[in-house]
């Protein structure tokens, strides 16, 4: 273990008790307002009723305190030196936007460095979140996002979940930025497992990993729509790219509103399931987000006089006009002819076969010329879509 970290008694047992079942976030914030000190706290969740209503459910009561007598400070301890994992209390200026009066957890795990503590110096910071299951297009959009955002100094927040988060956090890395993932479980359970290697870029890179549990204890799916809090939290801006109708990315949008945090979402096709959820956020009246420059704008309105946001507008505007890709002179007349009416959406190829006076030869012809230049993509044997 490293010799600096040494390990406050009092932020151990109140992690050890964030790891008991059930628990969400504000519930261990109002548990922690009742009875400051851990032992205390502790001592109440088995001992007291009454004084419980509003913390913990009567009907939960029992699992929970069956959990926590299966958790001591000792394991969270050896678990916190095993990795190197550091405790900030709530109140810490590198915790950003997590303002005590919210009820907030007392404590948070940390493996690796949070943005500068300084609010002067700290960045603003935008969490990126959507469907797992993505479409090829949204893991672009958020890649893109990801990577511009962070190259202009803007912290990146997501859940190292597949898709979106992965995308985000892939597009950050690609320019060394600043990101932070925030996990359902501790450092030593990382969920997916695949993603083990992208945990460990992250902090190798001088990003982290953020838990309010012990490093041992895994990830429930109880505990996805508590990271889910937390992610919107941490951020100045929430952007969603894809949701479908239900699930934990509009989970998280509903805590964003809730915390007051600035939302956003990326508009898609009506009748595709990867933008059911957002296009419902934009007809409630969501701000749009197309681009990185739709982020700064959002951005100077909530962090107004940021050196990293006028950075960030500098980028959108020498960008003006270059989101449209350059074609190469190689690219035969009829393959750019085709090219202007293929869209970011999947468009049939039946309805692209008047452009060749109905000749699937030609069609199919210009269709390999795009293909090979990396200008389409076809997301099914019968649709085309722009890269």
């Amino acid at each position: 273990m490293t010799a600096s970290l040494v390990y406050d008694a009092d932020q151990v047992a109140w992690l050890t008790i964030a790891g008991a079942w059930g628990f969400e976030l504000a519930a261990l914030g109002r548990l922690a307002g009742k009875w400051p000190d851990p032992g205390d706290a502790r001592s109440a969740l088995f001992d007291c009723e009454d004084e419980l209503r509003g913390i913990v459910a009567p009907s939960h009561r029992a699992r929970m305190r069956a959990s926590l007598a299966d958790l001591d400070s000792a394991q969270t301890l050896a678990a916190l030196e095993r990795c190197e994992a550091s405790l900030v209390s709530l109140g810490d200026r590198r915790l950003g936007r997590l303002d005590p009066a919210a009820r907030w957890p007392v404590t948070f795990a940390v493996h690796g460095a949070l943005p500068d503590e300084d609010p002067e110096t700290r960045p603003p910071m935008v969490a990126i979140v959507g469907m797992r299951r993505c479409s090829e297009s949204g893991a672009r959009l958020a890649f893109d996002l990801g990577r511009e955002l962070a190259q202009a100094g803007v912290g990146i927040v997501s859940g190292l979940a597949y898709g979106i988060d992965r995308a985000a956090h892939d597009g950050a890395a690609s320019v060394g930025g600043s990101h932070v993932a925030v996990l359902a479980g501790g450092f030593e359970q990382i969920y997916p497992r695949v993603h083990r290697p992208l945990a460990d870029a992250i902090v190798a890179g001088g990003g982290a990993l953020v838990s309010h549990v012990s490093p041992h204890l895994p990830s429930p799916g109880w505990r996805f729509p508590v990271r889910n809090r937390l992610i919107a939290g941490l951020a100045d801006i929430v952007v969603v790219v894809e949701a479908a109708a239900r699930g934990g990315t509009l989970s998280t949008a509903r805590h964003a509103r809730d915390l007051g945090r600035t939302l956003l979402a990326v508009p898609g096709f009506p009748r595709s399931p990867h933008s059911t959820g957002t296009n419902a956020l934009l007809a409630d009246g969501v701000e749009v987000c197309r681009d990185a420059g739709d982020v700064s704008v959002a951005l100077g309105l909530v962090c107004a006089g940021s050196d990293f946001v006028a950075t960030l507008h500098a980028r959108a505007d020498s960008a003006d006009g270059a989101g449209a890709p350059v074609l190469s002179s190689e690219l035969s007349a009829g393959a750019r002819g085709l090219f202007d009416l293929i869209e970011h959406t999947p468009r049939a190829l039946d309805s692209l076969t008047h452009v060749v006076h109905d000749d699937p030869v030609k069609l199919f012809a210009f269709l390999d010329e795009l293909e090979i230049a990396g200008l389409v993509t076809f997301p099914s044997p019968a649709t085309v879509q722009r890269l």
